[in-house]
Formats: C-alpha cells, sequence, structure tokens
C-alpha cells in the first residue's frame, strides 16, 4: 500500500504510496487545524474555552508543518502554507520558503503559549496538547533553524513543565555539542597563539554543559 520497498531501491518518486500519504495526512491536519481556528469562534462556549481550543489548534498546525517542512522542505524551498480554510479547488499555492514556514511554526506556538487558558501540563489529563508541547516544538524549530540560544531556552522550559521527557534532555546535550562543533571551526589550533587555552576552555565548557544531559 505504501511502497515501502521502494525505499530500499532507490526508486523513490513523489508518487510514492509512503510520502503521497503522509503529505496528505500532514495536509488533512492543516486544514482541520483551520477550519477549527475559524470556527470555534462561532461556537456556543465561553471564551476562556475559545481560547484554549484555538491554543490548542495552532500547537497542532505547528506540528504539522513542523513535519512537512522537516520531510519536504529541501533547498531553502518549504511546503505550501495556508492559514486559512480554503475550498480543494483553491489548494494549489506554490511553495513557501523553509524560513517563511518555520517563522508559521513559531507564531502559532507563541500564540498558544501566550494564552493564558491553555494550561502547562495535560499528561494527567485527557490528553490534550499544552504549553508544554508548544515549547518542545518551539525548542526544535530553533534547533533545526539553528539558533541555538532560544532553543536551549525552550527546552529548558519543557523540562520545568515535564521533567521527565526524554527528549528535551537529549537535544539539550545535542546543542550544546554542535554549539561546541561550531565553535571549533573558528578557533585557533595553534598552541602558540595567546588565545588557544581561551579557545580550549571554552569548547570545554560546551561540552561539559551538554553532559549533565545525556546521563539523564
Amino acid at each position: 500500500e505504501y511502497g515501502m520497498q521502494n525505499l530500499f531501491t532507490k526508486s523513490v518518486n513523489p508518487s510514492n504510496g509512503f510520502f503521497l500519504k503522509t503529505w496528505q495526512w500532514m495536509y488533512d491536519g492543516v486544514h482541520r487545524a483551520n477550519a477549527a481556528i475559524a470556527g470555534i469562534q462561532n461556537a456556543p462556549i465561553n471564551d476562556a474555552k475559545k481560547a484554549r481550543l484555538v491554543a490548542e489548534c495552532k500547537v497542532l498546525r505547528a506540528f504539522f508543518y513542523d513535519r512537512l517542512n522537516i520531510l519536504f522542505g529541501n533547498g531553502g524551498l518549504g511546503v505550501p502554507l495556508y492559514t486559512e480554510p480554503v475550498n480543494p479547488s483553491e489548494c494549489n499555492k506554490g511553495q513557501s520558503t523553509e524560513q517563511e514556514v518555520w517563522a508559521q511554526v513559531i507564531q502559532d506556538l507563541s500564540d498558544a503559549i501566550a494564552e493564558p487558558n491553555l494550561p502547562d501540563n495535560q499528561i494527567q489529563g485527557e490528553g490534550r496538547v499544552s504549553k508544554g508541547a508548544a515549547y518542545a516544538l518551539r525548542g526544535k524549530a530553533y534547533l533545526l533553524t539553528k539558533e541555538y540560544d532560544k532553543a536551549i531556552e525552550f527546552y529548558k522550559k519543557t523540562i520545568e513543565v515535564d521533567p521527565t521527557y526524554a527528549e528535551a534532555y537529549s537535544n539539550l546535550g545535542l546543542i550544546y555539542c554542535l554549539k561546541a562543533q561550531d565553535f571549533s571551526e573558528k578557533a585557533t589550533t595553534d598552541v602558540n597563539d595567546p588565545k588557544y587555552k581561551e579557545d580550549q576552555n571554552t569548547l570545554k565548557t560546551f561540552y561539559e554543559n551538554a553532559k549533565p544531559y545525556y546521563e539523564k
């Protein structure tokens, strides 16, 4: 059904069942989120619940665009962006840039995080998205766009909300290692250079910062 065998025979193309189904599933989620965001405003519920539900939908839309951009973005081009309900015949937009897609992801997550009616954590509740999920997704977006200091900030917030979330720890460790790698490319390798010792200490600090997160 999904043509998984083609993944191992170098004969994958855009019509491959696995990628086609993934594309359809993700955009189905995007359009459902758009429809919900537009429709919730007229629902016969109180304003606090409306605000919470809209925030949840924005986290879900960010999740779908995160996955789409990772799987189908390439060479600076991302995927088509839809943020309002459209008819099927109108689903003919061209690709937005990867950066534009990440900006939409971050904006949706920022809106959700700023919503006071969205709980920090719903793990023990109904299994709904929460600010903890928004923190984690925003940290991931910053990791993938190489905004490492911002990624660290939001992964740490994720841990504050959910100290058991293993991926936040491993990604924090990874980020410090990536910062070390970036720094090493510009650090001096000349042992006679006065900055050599300082640069080596900086590299050591990055790895020391990474170590506790890998030990969690």
